[in-house]
């Protein structure tokens, strides 16, 4: 019955039209990345963008990359002190002094961003800064254990970390939930308007296994042009840019609890993409197993997609963390996501107990997918009982 479901869906044209759609906003929104990255050339003479941009950054950094001692930092400000106090502005340097002066700059905003120290401090001043910004003692604790695990010197190169990579996913994992919200819609809800189902509901497997086949032919179907589309973003921007080995803390914040690169964020980013989307589809087909009409199945599934976004601007701390994260659609805000979390010092909070949000944006949807898939398929039976 599965496979029939299956067949079935991938055979529909609607989601071989959205499928496409899926896979064309990925492909757009890689390319918008790459045709955004952008450098200004020896004293601002010439503004390089795209692939231009790309070969000359990576030429520029290649002589700074590797691990950001203290002592390279100091030196670096030093440098970077000794050409602003020289020449003042840059169009003023010599064009060696200014790729020198301009590649250390990525570094020295990466380390100092965030908690305002002078470079040289950098490491002091971040453990400082994880007991300063905690919000409760109960943070505080958690992010000094996690922070254990977090080796130093931090590492740098050029990559992908140095382009809106983060920011351009977001928006590309907002239209890849939306799109596969649409096709779980009239999983149940058109069988509905349609009367199909009343023909369904007495044949021998009428019940409960045919809500399973189903719901189980949705997720593999949103699955797998889900990944796909991820995998060719993420294909696109690692060709493009090459693999970005960079510590988080530097190209993040200095509050990344993780020992973790760009590299890794971004494979971070995917699997809470994909974990989000399920447990997105998920209240979708609840929905769907409740109404009969597609069209407000749509309509409430878009508005909970919307949600966190609303919820992060215009409820205020800790209200609006537990709110947001705890929705089944937690991770697809239009200006929040993984990427962002990762950067932001911020714990949810009971008690004694206090949970890094990255880890919780992580754990809700993996409890909320079962959880409203249960929920659909018990809808479904009853329906079929009435």
């Amino acid at each position: 019955m599965y496979r029939l479901e299956l067949k079935r869906l991938i055979k529909s044209r609607s989601t071989l039209f959205l499928g496409a759609a899926m896979l064309a906003m990925s492909v757009f929104f890689a390319c918008v990345t790459v045709a955004g990255a952008g450098s200004v050339e020896s004293r601002g003479y010439i503004a390089l963008r795209g692939m231009e941009a790309i070969e000359y950054q990576r030429e520029l950094y290649a002589e700074v990359e590797g691990y950001v001692t203290p002592e390279r930092l100091a030196e670096m400000s030093d440098y970077s002190v000794w050409a602003r106090d020289t020449y003042g502005r840059a169009e003023n340097m010599p064009r060696d002094v200014y790729e020198r002066w301009l590649s250390y700059e990525p570094i020295l905003s990466g380390s100092c961003g965030r908690i305002s120290c002078e470079a040289r401090e950098y490491y002091a001043e971040r453990g400082a800064a994880l007991a300063k910004f905690a919000p409760t003692q109960a943070a505080l604790a958690s992010a000094l254990a996690l922070n254990e695990r977090v080796d130093e010197p931090f590492y740098w190169e050029y990559g992908f970390g140095e382009s809106e990579t983060g920011v351009n996913w977001t928006l590309c994992l907002f239209a890849l939930c939306l799109i596969c919200t649409v096709i779980a819609v009239p999983t149940f809800s058109q069988g509905y308007s349609s009367g199909a189902d009343g023909i369904l509901r007495c044949a021998k497997l009428g019940r409960g296994k045919l809500a399973r086949a189903k719901i189980l032919a949705a997720y593999s179907v949103c699955a797998a042009l889900f990944l796909l589309s991820a995998a060719l973003f993420c294909a696109i921007i690692l060709l493009t840019f090459g693999p970005d080995g960079t510590s988080a803390q530097l190209k993040l914040g200095p509050f990344v609890l993780l020992d973790i690169s760009m590299t890794g964020v971004l494979a971070l980013c995917v699997l809470s993409g994909l974990l989000t989307m399920l447990a997105s589809i998920s209240f979708t087909l609840w929905l769907s197993s409740l109404l009969s009409n597609g069209v407000s199945v749509l309509v409430l599934s878009a508005a909970m997609l919307t949600l966190p976004s609303f919820v992060d601007a215009y409820m205020s701390y800790p209200a609006d963390d537990w709110v947001r994260l705890l929705l089944p659609t937690g991770g697809t805000g239009l200006q929040i996501g993984m990427y962002n979390e990762l950067a932001a010092y911020s714990f949810l909070t009971l008690g004694p107990i206090a949970v890094w949000t990255p880890f919780a944006m992580l754990a809700a949807p993996v409890i909320e997918t079962p959880l409203f898939a249960l929920l659909a398929r018990r809808a479904y039976v009853r329906h079929e009982c009435a």
